[in-house]
């Protein structure tokens, strides 16, 4: 009360005096007046009173004016009661003096304590940090306002309950472990997850200090409204322990799982490791983004072939690895039926899926499990092996498929190219595994052609200058897409190759003579000589006669020379001219080049 009178101003007339002024003023002039007729007793009595009220009123550097002011007093009454009076009274007047200074300066110390006292209380109260104050018995005594506004309760709702009112069921055990008793030594911190007067859950961080004030036990606590940081964390967790692709978990989420549960209560223990065959064939094919897609399906697929407790993790780029805690060899086994069985049912839709996949099972805690990893590691490769598409010849079969069901290129076309290159071969002298080669190169000379679009492929039309460009890339189709199989480099050289000229006119990189490599020699002339006697939409098929005379007109300028004339003699000799057993109806063949006449 009296620090808000002593900053207030008292306006006398146009003049505003204020109040710390007139504390010196009026007992100043009363001083005055009082050194010239009271008694020296009461004089001296007024001068210690005026002393300590200055004291408690203005402080420290206020009883240092008031100081003066009673020297001043003592000095007037110096005529009245003589020096030797005067200096009797001095001593109390020196006490005075210190007696009013002491209380100034623990004023002062009293109004700077209780002025960070209230800033502390505002802060505490006005702090997005819940503040409790609770004691031995953990019952409530004080609380901020922001914690009564978040839990919804008034102030008073809560002083005088137990904490343990405001712990949700699943934070219980933990509050009786660490709050209940007050039993913990030093600061301690953990989480739990309060309850609003709402029936609301609110997770929150506790830090929480025990301390012994005058004798009594006290808790202060600290709670932190964590609903956004546990956001946060999740978020980081997903992309920490998560595939961004397939969602899976990834390679750091499985190998600390592994670690976690490699224990002898989750043995047996099976690995199963998941790789996904020809993922190179559709990224070459079709670019890395149907890859990409590829690797969701077969994510799908493994989700749904696994059980809730097994953990599918993705391992690497195209391979995959599931942990099956308490699962014996023959457990993982059905596993691995299901995943295969899933993976067939995807070649009814269209979109073929094949894996191989290893298992191996750590039955004894003496045996380590990256040995284990390594044996399902070793035994998906031999299932690989084992897998005669192994490598992706499912996808590259597949695309034949479709190209056979929605193109020109059918399986007739298909056959005759290869009975005749094999046919051709034989007469040459060629070995057995040449008509191997050969058998798989006619079968996909042309797969090249299921990444031409369809209105291209059934144009019935002639074709014009820029048809052609597009069909001519054909061939570096096939062969990008046959060189993604292993094994296959050879065969994707001559797909590359059979649309070349002996004269070197050819394409796409116009080699000439025998830079062109034999076998493309060998089915460029049996494809040419099929495609003649078919027929294309555009144009009716010719007689074999005319079809051999063609080639003969072509020798060597786009074909090779002695191999026409071994042809036409194997066909003629062969009398497939006279029965014309080659001849079928007219098939849709037109996006081989019109030899001779390709514009």
């Amino acid at each position: 009360m009296f620090t808000d009178l002593w900053e207030k101003a008292i306006k006398i007339g146009k003049m505003r005096i204020g109040a710390r002024v007139l504390c010196y003023l009026i007992p100043g002039l009363l001083l005055f007046i009082l050194a010239f007729y009271a008694e020296l007793s009461i004089l001296g009595l007024i001068l210690l009173l005026y002393a300590v009220i200055i004291g408690f009123t203005a402080g420290f550097k206020g009883v240092i004016p008031a100081a003066i002011l009673i020297i001043v007093a003592s000095i007037i009454s110096i005529n009245r009661f003589g020096v030797t009076s005067f200096l009797n009274t001095s001593v109390h007047i020196a006490f005075a003096i210190a007696l009013s200074l002491g209380i100034g300066l623990l004023r002062d110390k009293y109004l700077e304590y209780m002025a960070n006292y209230r800033l502390t209380q505002f802060g505490i109260e006005n702090a997005n940090l819940m503040t409790f104050l609770f004691d031995e018995t953990s019952t409530i005594i004080d609380i901020n306002k922001y914690a009564s506004d978040l839990l919804g309760y008034e102030k008073e709702e809560l002083i005088g309950e137990e904490f343990e009112y405001l712990v949700s069921e699943s934070g219980e055990e933990l509050y009786m472990d660490c709050l209940r008793d007050m039993d913990y030594q030093g600061p301690l911190t953990f989480r739990l997850t309060l309850e609003t007067k709402q029936e609301k859950k609110l997770p929150v961080e506790i830090n929480c200090k025990h301390l012994n004030y005058n004798g009594q036990e006290y808790g202060f606590l600290f709670a932190q409204d964590i609903t956004e940081i546990l956001k946060r964390e999740k978020d980081i967790n997903y992309l920490l322990y998560r595939d961004s692709l397939t969602e899976l978990y990834n390679r750091r989420f499985f190998e600390e799982e592994l670690k976690r549960l490699d224990t002898g209560r989750q043995m047996p223990l099976a690995i199963v490791m998941i790789d996904v065959n020809g993922l190179k064939v559709i990224n070459d094919t079709y670019g890395h983004k149907a890859g990409d897609e590829h690797l969701k399906k077969v994510a799908n697929i493994l989700k749904n072939s696994i059980r809730q407790e097994d953990i599918l993790a993705r391992w690497a780029g195209d391979e995959f690895v599931i942990l099956m805690p308490n699962t014996d060899y023959d457990a993982a086994k059905l596993l691995y039926r299901r995943i295969k069985s899933n993976c067939l049912l995807s070649y009814e839709n269209g979109d073929p899926i094949s894996v191989a996949i290893g298992i191996s099972v750590k039955s004894d805690s003496e045996t380590e499990i990256n040995s284990v990893l390594e044996e399902a590691d070793k035994d998906m490769y031999c299932d690989k092996a084992l897998d005669g598409e192994n490598s992706g010849e499912h996808l590259v079969k597949h695309m034949l498929e479709e190209l056979k069901e929605n193109s020109f290129e059918t399986r007739e076309h298909l056959n005759n190219v290869r009975e005749l290159a094999i046919g051709l071969a034989e007469r040459i002298g060629l070995c057995d595994e040449a008509r191997e080669d050969l058998d798989f190169l006619a079968k996909f000379h042309d797969i090249g052609l299921h990444m031409l679009p369809d209105d291209l492929i059934f144009k019935e039309e002639r074709l014009d200058k820029d048809d052609w460009k597009e069909i001519r890339k054909h061939p570096e189709y096939g062969s990008r897409i046959i060189n993604s199989l292993r094994d296959y480099d050879d065969v994707a050289e001559n797909i590359l190759a059979h649309h070349e000229w002996w004269n070197g006119q050819g394409y796409p990189d116009g080699l000439e003579g025998e830079e062109i490599p034999l076998y493309s020699r060998i089915i460029a002339i049996a494809d040419a000589f099929d495609v003649m006697i078919s027929g294309r939409p555009y144009k009716p098929a010719r007689d074999p006669e005319d079809a051999l005379e063609e080639l003969k007109n072509y020798r060597g300028i786009q074909f090779d020379g002695k191999l026409v004339d071994e042809f036409v003699a194997m066909v003629e000799n062969s009398g497939m001219i006279k029965d014309n057993q080659l001849k079928d109806e007219a098939i849709n063949t037109g996006v081989e080049m019109e030899y001779g006449d390709d514009g």
